[in-house]
Order: C-alpha cells, then structure tokens, then sequence
C-alpha cells in the first residue's frame, strides 16, 4: 500500500533541490564540482583596461622632445651654413677688427689685425711675444665680435700652443701676406707671432 507524502515534505524537497541547484550554479558551487571531478579550474583573460585621457601622454612628450631637438639641430645647421657662406666672402679681405673685453677695465677694445681664414674658424696672430692688449684680453676673456666688410661674427678664441698647427698657421699667413714672406727673408718675424684661433658662434649682416 503506497502512503502519500506530505505536501509540506515535498516542498521542503523541492526548495532543497533548488536551492542545490542554485549553490552549484554559485562560484564555490562552481569550484566544489570541479573538485570533486578532479579538473583544475582554468583562470579567464582580464578584460582589457579601459583607456584613459592620459595614457598617450608619455608618447606626446617623446615626441615633443624630439621635435624640440630636430628643430634645434635644423637651425645649428643654417647658421653653420651662413657662417660658412660669410667667411667664404671675406677671406680675401685685409683685415678684420677684433672687440675684446678689457680684462681690467672691462671696457671694449677694437683693433684691426691681419686673418686668414681657415676651414670654419678665423685665425690671427698677435706680435710682441703675446703681449698685445687683445691677446691677453681673449687669455682672460675669450668671448669677442669680430668685424668683417660686410658681416659681424661673435666668436670664442682658443689660443693655439701646438707646435705643429703654429707652423701651419705662419705658413698660410706667408702665403696671403707677401709682404710678411719677403720680409722673413731678411730676419723679420712679421706674420709669425703667436696664433689664435676664431671659432665663429654666430654671424649677422653689417
């Protein structure tokens, strides 16, 4: 003879069923089935990062940084080449005036000197053994203008000291000056001082 269930104990049974169902549909319901099968869980890609405002902030200042240096490095090139063109125009020139700082009374002197032009860079002689004014002027100060026919050049003055590059300076001055060249033949030391040389930074028109 077959007794009935409660209806109350069937649906105690059916809320436990769901409720079963329900937790192993769960994260740790999720996790138990798949211990209880022995498979490890596989881990699930991150979802990609959202992107922000900010993120191509670091490649706009790269690339801001090499254009700052590109353009820098274009302009270098231009004045070079304006230097270039203007010491072309006036190696040929007699003299040229030199502008030092006094080194005692900080005041400008200008005086007209013999040059020669030599690759990109200005070179003078001074007489007396080196104690011309403007010599020891560019020893303590070696910034100075230096005047052209047509151009005015600011410049930085390296005194030269090696024997070798001394030689080869009188000899390009021998060969523009004849006076100097003729003169050396009866002892005279004219165009054979002490070099300097001119690096121009920079040259405007007059």
């Amino acid at each position: 003879m077959l007794v009935a269930a409660p209806r109350s104990a069937c649906r105690r049974g059916a809320r436990g069923t769901r409720g079963e169902r329900s937790r192993s549909r769960g994260p740790g319901g999720l996790l138990r089935q798949l211990l209880r099968s022995g498979r490890r869980p596989t881990s699930r890609p991150l979802p990609p990062r959202s992107e922000s405002i900010h993120d191509g902030r670091p490649t706009y200042l790269v690339a801001t940084c090499v254009a700052l240096v590109l353009a820098g490095a274009v302009a270098r090139a231009e004045e070079q080449s304006e230097i270039q063109r203007a010491l072309a125009s006036v190696k040929d020139s007699s003299t040229v005036e030199l502008s030092t700082v006094g080194r005692k009374t900080r005041r400008i002197h200008t005086r007209p000197v013999w040059f020669v032009v030599d690759g990109d860079k200005i070179v003078v002689q001074s007489g007396k053994d080196g104690q011309t004014d403007w010599y020891r002027n560019l020893a303590a100060s070696p910034q100075l203008t230096v005047r052209t026919p047509g151009y005015v050049f600011t410049a930085t003055a390296s005194i030269v000291t090696d024997p070798a590059r001394v030689e080869q300076i009188h000899d390009l001055f021998m060969k523009k000056y004849h006076t100097a060249w003729l003169l050396s033949f009866v002892g005279s030391s004219l165009g054979r001082g002490r070099p300097v040389e001119l690096t121009p930074d920079k040259v405007a028109i007059r």
